[in-house]
């Protein structure tokens, strides 16, 4: 019986790498996002060339959260780093900050934090 390996490259390939965790690529989005915001472009090119430049000193400068959501959001980010009581701690000081970030609605439930401590 044949095994799959990896990411689904040919039998024999190199197997190709796995994708990053969809919620990291959400935060380096909305980091992307706000530090796009905070300055004005004259052009698409003029804004890629700020990426590029910023991407190639290997980390983009992460904005500070601008309202009581965004800054609950990244404490979310921060609970889905965490393990154990801290998760479930980190998703509840989220709600304290904004009522309004459906993630901490989500991480601050008891049966899927142990559900999601579970699987991660």
């Amino acid at each position: 019986m044949p095994t799959k390996k990896g990411g689904g490259g040919r039998p024999g390939g190199p197997a190709e790498p796995p994708l990053p965790d969809r919620r990291l690529m959400e935060q380096q989005m909305s980091a992307i996002t706000r530090l796009l915001a905070a300055r004005e472009f004259a052009s698409i090119e003029e804004a890629n060339a700020y990426l590029r430049e910023a991407l190639a000193e290997g980390t983009l400068p992460t904005p500070a959260p601008a309202t009581p959501l965004e800054e609950a959001q990244e404490v979310i980010y921060q609970a889905l780093e965490a393990r154990g009581k801290r998760r479930l701690d980190l998703a509840r000081t989220a709600l304290t900050i904004s009522p309004d970030c459906a993630d901490a609605y989500y991480y601050s439930d008891t049966s899927v934090f142990w559900l999601s401590s579970t699987f991660d």
